[in-house]
């Protein structure tokens, strides 16, 4: 078996995508309504595919700290930090080393998915 990919709640697709987009770089394949209920769109970046799902008139989606997360390594953190934390992007934990060559932090995206950001030397 393959993964296929990570399907991730929101509230608001469009703002999801755009995020994604903007800090990630996933490039939208797919937008579609498949019913009257569920807005979905497939984003993709270097072979990865991410399925954004919102459910029309659910209550909203809630994340907690025991949630999955998803991770992105980085070649060059502090650049990146720096970039998330003027865009005004909410910072879950700030940049701290977690080793003697492991930095790491930790971010959420618009709907509270929380996402790490890691560089490992």
């Amino acid at each position: 078996m393959e993964i296929h990919n990570l399907t991730v709640y929101c509230n608001n697709i469009e703002e999801t995508t755009r995020f994604y987009n903007i800090v990630f770089k996933f490039n939208i394949i797919k937008e579609y309504q498949p019913v009257p209920d569920v807005k979905l769109a497939i984003i993709e970046r270097d072979g990865m595919k991410i399925e954004l799902l919102e459910r029309i008139g659910a209550p909203k989606v809630v994340f907690s700290d025991f949630t999955t997360t998803l991770g992105f390594s980085t070649k060059y953190i502090k650049e990146d930090y720096e970039m998330i934390k003027n865009a005004g992007i909410k910072i879950k934990s700030e940049l701290r080393n977690i080793g003697p060559k492991t930095s790491i932090f930790e971010i959420y995206d618009p709907n509270g998915f929380p996402i790490f950001i890691i560089q490992e030397d």
